[in-house]
């Protein structure tokens, strides 16, 4: 569930998703929100 407003991305409070990939090597992941809006996110390994 996204908490905050993200205008930029089009994603918004209370807007639910589905993690569909999680690739630490690449630092990458992936959510579903919606039925056609794909949300890449950069993430940083431990």
């Amino acid at each position: 569930m996204q908490v905050t407003n993200d205008h930029p991305r089009e994603i918004y409070n209370g807007d639910l998703g589905i993690v569909r990939r999680i690739d630490l090597k690449e630092g990458e992941l992936v959510v579903l929100v919606g039925q056609k809006k794909a949300l890449s996110i950069a993430v940083r390994g431990q």
